[in-house]
């Protein structure tokens, strides 16, 4: 089982840019093929990556198109993690485990050859296959007590969303009604992203999103369960719909619990030790 190497499971085709491209060509790539991070490249060394909160921030931090223009020598980030193909797959999640980061880059004679998210562990079988039968109860900690759970209003503007976004190192927050404070859904990162891009290229007012509020975003709608459930179909769901996150609902049908890909992340981790 623990012989399987890193190199098997992650994402093979990894798009790339050069520290000389545009932002513009760095939103191109994230739009066209929905992807949050994007290794830097320069002459087959690997300088950095680029991940869409740095991406976000410097568009709500601009004061027109003229940002798109902007090298991604000057805003991506050197601090990354490189790990051989042919290292073990256990092996190479503690070290994901043991750094601030989300993702891992392979590498094979120098060369990128994948890519590694935590969501991806999430959807591979074998890691949990000692975790298979546990069930997630409002008691367990595993989530985020309902009141506990970061979120902006309706009528947030789309840079409140984007700061918070930053703050908490996330690609995802919850969205609630201003006055009844009732969980309408999640946003992401490459949500706003999205609508940002479309307003670009239909040629409206640059800064006219960084106040627009989040209600005319198209929110993703929650995945709800109830309590027991199983944890393998819980990250099972969350993986094939690409959500973040899922609200756990009582007997009455009231959310409770929030329970995201980083919190079923953790707690592999917590119990991982039994994989090794």
């Amino acid at each position: 089982m623990t012989s399987l190497e890193i190199g098997e499971f992650a994402r093979k085709y990894v798009h790339k840019v050069r520290p000389s491209d545009t932002l513009k060509v760095v939103i191109d790539l994230m739009m066209e093929f929905n992807i949050r991070h994007i290794p830097v490249i320069d002459e087959n060394n690997i300088m950095g990556l680029i991940e869409i909160n740095s991406v976000l921030k410097l568009l709500g931090d601009a004061r027109g198109l003229e940002v798109l223009d902007t090298e991604v020598e000057k805003f991506y980030t050197p601090d990354i993690v490189v790990l051989d193909s042919c290292m073990m797959l256990t092996e190479a999640i503690n070290t994901l485990a043991t750094v601030d980061l989300d993702v891992l880059l392979i590498v094979n004679d120098d060369m990128i050859r994948g890519i590694y998210t935590e969501m991806d562990i999430i959807n591979t079988d074998f890691l949990w296959i000692n975790l298979c039968d546990k069930a997630i109860h409002s008691d367990r900690s595993i989530g985020e007590d309902i009141t506990d759970f970061n979120c902006v209003t309706e009528d947030s503007s789309m840079i409140e969303a984007i700061t918070l976004f930053e703050q908490l190192n996330r690609t995802y927050i919850g969205v609630i009604e201003p006055t009844s404070k009732r969980l309408k859904g999640e946003i992401t990162s490459l949500t706003i992203l999205k609508y940002i891009y479309n307003k670009i290229n239909n040629n409206s007012d640059y800064n006219s999103f960084k106040s627009e509020p989040m209600f005319k975003l198209n929110l993703d709608q929650l995945i709800y369960f109830n309590e027991p459930y199983l944890l393998s179909n819980l990250r099972k769901d969350l993986y094939l719909n690409d959500f973040y996150v899922a609200t756990m609902l009582d007997e009455n049908g009231f959310p409770i619990r929030m329970i995201s890909v980083d919190d079923i992340v953790d707690y592999y981790y917590e119990n991982r030790k039994i994989l090794r």
